[in-house]
């Protein structure tokens, strides 16, 4: 296992030197977190409490969610958006039959432009976690829920580069992968209220008396809500009933649950649906 391992970080370790070493992006990289770091802190200073408010209340669970907004907001726009030009900026500078010739596989190409992806993220992102593991000091939330919502966040971001590399995968252009990410965020993130209004507008799914949602419950916007709702206050699951005239109870982890599951799918959709591309090109 271990073995292996080795194996597949040796064989993805050219391609993160190709894109963070040979390109020469280092500027580019810096000012994204160095933007990240100075908006992060005018939120603070604009946000900092009084004293006799600071003396009223814990402020932690206040700091942590503003910090965590903005981590929300910047991975949300940003990593879409760059991971869906992972392989059309490939296509456009006629580079992508290099990457074939490195001698990687589909597997390993994938893994590398997806790790890629991540790490520039986590570089960008990297200023803000001393903020944002310095909020259980000043009370008010603790630091298991705070890993609890870094650990939800990279779920978002897992999911997000694996749609953006699908899409690359499928586009030529970069307007065109860009253009169908934004459709897609709109849809994930309203698409399923509007379903969900649809259907409790046609009573084919809801009764009276219970909470009219389903679809909603895995909008990005409701899980991200109930989990700043557990920051604040305590939760209740809410209860709806099917069609299967069962009860079911969904929460925010749930719904982190089915994009990781989602997450992995298109992983290895990804790397059939790019080898047959490959082979598509070679013939």
């Amino acid at each position: 296992m271990i073995g292996a391992i080795r194996k597949l970080a040796g064989a993805i370790k050219p391609v993160i030197i190709l894109e963070y070493v040979y390109r020469r992006n280092h500027l580019h990289n810096f000012s994204y977190a160095l933007s990240a770091l100075v908006v992060c802190v005018c939120i603070l200073y604009g946000q900092w409490p009084s004293e006799a408010e600071a003396c009223s209340r814990p402020m932690g669970n206040i700091f942590f969610s503003y910090i965590f907004f903005f981590m929300i907001t910047f991975s949300t726009i940003i990593v879409p958006l760059r991971a869906s030009m992972i392989f059309t900026l490939e296509k456009e500078k006629n580079t992508l039959t290099l990457l074939r010739f490195s001698g990687l596989n589909a597997m390993e190409i994938i893994m590398s432009k997806d790790f890629a992806c991540l790490i520039f993220i986590a570089f960008t992102l990297s200023p803000l976690i001393p903020f944002i593991m310095a909020c259980p000091v000043f009370g008010g939330i603790s630091y298991a829920l705070v890993c609890e919502g870094l650990a939800l966040l990279t779920i978002f971001i897992v999911f997000y580069i694996n749609a953006g590399t699908a899409l690359s995968i499928m586009f030529k252009k970069n307007s065109a992968a860009i253009s169908a990410m934004v459709l897609l965020l709109l849809a994930m993130h309203l698409g399923s209220y509007e379903i969900d209004n649809y259907l409790n507008k046609s009573n084919l799914f809801f009764d009276k008396g219970y909470n009219n949602k389903l679809f909603a419950y895995f909008s990005p916007i409701e899980i991200y809500m109930q989990f700043f709702d557990k920051c604040f206050f305590y939760q209740n699951p809410q209860q709806i009933k099917t069609y299967l005239d069962g009860k079911m109870q969904l929460t925010y982890l749930h719904g982190a649950l089915a994009y990781l599951a989602a997450s992995i799918m298109l992983f290895l959709a990804n790397v059939k649906f790019f080898e047959k591309f490959l082979k598509w090109r070679e013939a």
